[in-house]
Parts: C-alpha cells; structure tokens; sequence
C-alpha cells in the first residue's frame, strides 16, 4: 500500500513537476511574446506614432508659413519652430531606423524609406521656406506643395498607416496565442492552485500593463493630432486669402473671416443669404464658365473673376478651387480660394495706359526728328547755294576791282582789298562750314531715327568671323600704332547681322582711335555666354574716359577725349540704340591713363516685337 501511496505520490510528483515544467516553459514563450511586444512592436508602434506626429506638424507649419509668412508664435519665429520640427524628426526617424535594425531585414528596409522620405519632406519643407523669403508667389509655392509635397508626404503617410496597422496585426496575434495558451493551461491550473491561479493573474495583469501603455500613446497621439486640427482651424481663420465652400446651384456654405471681410460683409450669415447664381458677380462675369471648366478638369487654378460688394464696387480676385465628389462621383461642393488683386488690375492698367502713350509719344518724336531734319535740310541747301554764287560775284568782284583800284586812295584800297580777299572769304568758309556740319547733324538725326525703325533680321551670325572682317578693316590703324589684338574664342548669336557690324564696329574703331600714342596698344575682345544672353567686352589700355565726361559718353552729339579724333559724337548712341532692339544693355569701365572696356549683352532669344519698333 505504502509502496502504492509512494508511487502515487511519485506519480503526482512527476505529473506536478510535468505540470510545472511545462507551465515554466509555457511562461517561457509567453514572456518571449511579451518581450517582443515589449522591445519590438510597442516601441517600434510608439516611434512610428512620433514621426508621423513630426510629418504631420511639419506640412501644417509649412503651410502656415506659405500663408503668413515668418511670424512670431509662443516666443519663436515660425521658421525656428519648423527647423526645430525638422531636427525632431530627423532624430526619430533615425531612432526608428537603429531600433528596426535588430528586428529583421523587412523592417530595416521599410525603416530606411521611411527615413529617406523624411529627409526628402524637411528638404521639400526647406525649399518652400527659402523660396517664400526670396519672395515667391503663395500660388506657385501651393502649386509647389501640392506636385512635389505630396508624392513624398502622402506615401509617407501611407508607409505610417501600413506600418502601424502590422504592428496591430502582430498584437492582435500575439493576444490570440496568448489565449489559446492560457486556455491550455486552465487544465493545469486547477491541480496547481492557488500557485497557477497567481501565475495566470501575473500574466494577465503584465498584458494589461502593456495595452494600457499601448492605449495611452494612442490616446496620447490622437490628443495631439486634434490639437494640430486646431491649428489648422486658426490658419484657416487667419488666413490671408479668402477660402470659400459653395455648391454647384450657388449657396455659401463656408467662408473665412478674410473672405467676409474682402467682400464688405459683416458676419458669415449675412454673406451666406447670397446665392452666387442670382448675385455677387458683376454682370459681365458669367459664372457657368466657370462651373462647366471645374467640372470638366476637377479643379482651376490662377482663375481670373470679378465680384461685387452690396455696394456695387467691383473687385477682381484670382481664385482657386477644386470639385468634392462623394463616392458616386457626384460633385457635393467646390472649395477654393480667391485672392484680391484688384490694386494690381488697376496698377496693370494705368501701366497699359502708360505704355500706350509712351509708344504714342515715341512715334511722334520719331516723326518730328524726320519732318524737322528734313525741314531743316531745305534752308541748309539755299545757304550752300548762295555761298556759292556769292563766291561765283566775289570773282566778279575781284576781277573788275583792277580798274576801280587805281581811282581809290591808299586808305579805301587797303579796305576793299582786305574785305574782298581775306573777309568775305573767310566769311563764306565759316557760312559753308557751319552749313556742312549741320547737314552732317541732320543726317546722323535720321541715320538714328532709321536704326531704332529699321526692321531686324535676326539670325544666327559668327562673331568670330564678324570681328575678324571689322580688324583686317582698320589693318592699317592698327599697325600704325602697334598695338595687339587678342580675340578669346566668341560663341554665336542670334541677331541682326548689320547690327552686330555696326555696334561692334564702332566700339573696335573707338578702342583703336583712343589708345595712348605713347605706349604700345592692347585689345582684348571676349565674350561670356549664361542662361539670359552672352556678354561681349572689349578691353583697351588707351587713355580712357575723364571723371567729367562719363555721363555723356552715350549722349548724341556730345564727344570725349582727344578732339582730333574725325565724327559727330554718334557712334556710341547708334550702338546703345541697337544694343537696345536686341533686348540688351550697354556698359563701361573706365581708368583715365590704364584704359577702358566696354561690355553689352545681346539676349539668347529675340524678344516679340524689337524686330520693328
């Protein structure tokens, strides 16, 4: 019986320890599953929460920044805070990163996305930064927010939800063989006692600890997204354009305070009595344009459109919007936004009105310096015919003078002869002079008038060849003064070809003319070709251009420097003319004694309508 007893007892025993063993190794793999939870899931879910936290509050920030620009908030500037927002989720992007290293090569590569999302996301964010204070339009920097924020924020978003939601399904499984397992063990558990009723309550109460952890951060996270919500609420009410919600058949459904405001209204609800199909546009402004373009393209964008204030003032917006569907595809409402650029139509306009009467006075000079010149020329033509037959009766004069000569005294011979040979000669000279020159005036009137109205031919012209032909044309001057010419290797232009001839023409002729007698002399002809135009310059080391007459080196009819030098002062104001048709700028450096050089660009493509001013 004893021995019985003993191998019952011995048998319980060993059913005990079988019991214990297997409830040691079942706890074993139930807290090998919690330290997976522990380690793995919950901190990897927790991090993941932070940085789709930092995503989020990053895009909202940015936006806010596109709106209101750098402002102040709770002590710091909007731009600190976003660069604080950047650093954060840098930080926990890379936290994530070295906590999934350790998990397994599918999370580690998902970590790695994620942190080069991020990456893309603040340097996105930092682009939209720079480019608002360089001043960049809000219309083109949402434009930018919504082609190139969105492929990267929204897959983020979605690695975010996927992520999570694994995680979800990994607890949701762990929970499951938890169960089966405590199931399992129940058996056991009543031959344990109150030893096994404890172990089942640790455990329970040790996965009670992690879901209440796990349920907190969610909490916790969901706190802070309907604080950044709120956020959203104060840009939306605080923005600085008017964001508006109507439907298709005309009522308001929402509006901002800006728009309330733009609009002459004093409360929303008063705004919201006006239907759009009946009132609020001008006249002349047909709203089922616009309604038939959204509906056909889903959303517009930089669209022009005139309202109306309840007192009949007119204002001219540029608005935005975008159809909502519900899953039917049935447009519920439009959501856009409208900013009043009516300041900028009426400036636009005056600017137009100016320019029409600019472009009018410009031809009325262009006709006056004609008719004048051409006026001018004809009293100029009866004074040189004149001279000349006063000349032709000098001769006359002379020629009798030998018979009256002998009948005068010496007194009156000394002054008729003075008078016939040496003054009315002299006389005529200064008459004959003065009538070439002013002749010379005129043409180079009407030589400038034609240039700034000779139609251009625009072409592709050598420079290189172009400037060759203009030095074996003034060989001779160059050898005389001994002077070196260096030509850099010139790209080609689209330009008028005479027009190149004549602007660089004239600069080479000048930089040979004006060098020093008393040194060897240097040219140097270079040109710089970048995105807007090529840069041409020519560099001498003549005598260069006195303090004095800098301001009017372009001046018709005025000259600098040696005055021995043959011309009319006009070579500079013909090339800054057609400098000037070639949608270019002229310009000079100028030492007196070391030497000047004289740079203008020519545009890389001929702007519509300098061809024939």
């Amino acid at each position: 019986m004893r021995l019985k007893l003993n191998l019952g007892f011995f048998i319980i025993m060993l059913l005990l320890w079988a019991i214990c063993v297997y409830s040691i190794l079942s706890n074993m793999r139930m807290q090998e599953t919690f330290i997976d939870l522990r380690d793995d899931v919950v901190p990897g879910t927790i991090s993941m929460s932070e940085v789709k936290y930092k995503t989020i509050e990053i895009r909202a920030w940015t936006l806010n920044y596109i709106i209101r620009g750098n402002v102040i908030r709770e002590g710091k500037t909007l731009k600190e805070a976003l660069q604080e927002q950047w650093a954060a989720l840098e930080r926990e992007a890379r936290k994530h990163l070295e906590h999934a290293r350790h998990i397994g090569l599918k999370e580690q590569r998902a970590a790695e996305k994620i942190v080069d999302l991020s990456q893309k996301l603040i340097s996105l964010s930092g682009e939209v930064v720079d480019l608002k204070d360089r001043g960049t339009g809000t219309d083109e920097l949402f434009e930018k927010i919504r082609k190139e924020f969105g492929p990267v924020f929204y897959p983020l978003r979605k690695m975010f939800d996927e992520h999570t939601a694994e995680h979800l399904k990994v607890l949701s499984e762990a929970q499951t063989r938890v169960y089966v397992r405590h199931k399992a063990n129940v058996r056991y558990i009543i031959l344990l006692g109150i030893g096994t009723t404890l172990l089942a309550i640790s455990i329970g109460f040790l996965v009670d600890r992690l879901f209440i952890k796990y349920i907190t951060e969610r909490k916790h996270a969901e706190e802070e997204l309907q604080e950044s919500e709120e956020r959203f609420r104060n840009i939306y009410e605080n923005a600085l354009v008017g964001i508006y919600r109507t439907t298709p058949d005309g009522r308001i459904l929402m509006a901002n305070p800006v728009l309330v405001r733009m609009l002459g209204f004093s409360s929303f609800e008063e705004l919201a009595q006006r239907n759009l199909e009946d009132k609020g546009y001008e006249p002349q402004y047909d709203r089922s344009v616009f309604k038939e373009r959204i509906e056909r393209e889903g959303q517009i964008s930089g669209l022009g459109s005139t309202w109306l204030k309840p007192d009949g003032t007119t204002l001219y917006f540029r608005e935005n919007a975008r159809t909502v569907c519900n899953n039917a595809g049935d447009i519920l409402y439009y959501d856009g936004t409208v900013e009043d650029i009516t300041e900028l139509r009426r400036a636009e306009e005056k600017l137009q009105q100016y320019a029409t009467d600019l472009e009018q006075s410009n031809k009325e000079i262009k006709q006056f310096a004609f008719i004048v010149s051409h006026d001018l020329r004809a009293p100029l033509v009866n004074l040189k015919g004149f001279s000349t037959e006063l000349r032709s009766a000098l001769e006359v004069i002379n020629s009798a003078m030998n018979t009256v000569l002998p009948e005068l005294d010496k007194k009156q011979q000394s002054a008729v002869t003075t008078a016939l040979q040496e003054d009315v000669p002299e006389a005529l000279d200064f008459i004959e002079s003065s009538v070439s020159r002013m002749d010379n005036f005129i043409s180079s009137v009407l030589k400038l008038s034609r240039l700034g109205r000779r139609e251009l031919k625009f072409e592709t012209v050598n420079m290189n060849m172009l400037v060759q032909d203009i030095l074996k044309s003034l060989a001779h001057q160059i050898e005389e003064r001994k002077t070196k010419v260096m030509v850099k290797s010139l790209p080609d232009v689209l330009a008028d070809q005479v027009s190149m001839e004549l602007i660089m023409g004239n600069i080479l002729t000048n930089a040979v003319l004006y060098l020093d007698p008393n040194r060897s002399g240097e040219i140097e002809v270079t040109a710089e070709r970048s995105s807007n135009g090529t840069i041409f310059s020519v560099r001498d080391n003549g005598c260069g251009i006195a303090k004095k007459d800098m301001d009017k080196v372009f001046t018709p009819f005025r000259r600098v420097g040696k005055v021995d030098v043959p011309g009319e002062g006009m070579g500079l104001s013909y090339v800054q003319t057609l400098v000037r048709r070639h949608s270019g700028h002229i310009w000079y450096d100028s030492k007196p004694g070391v030497g000047t050089t004289f740079s203008f660009t020519i545009a890389n493509q001929p702007v519509k309508g300098n061809s024939h001013d």
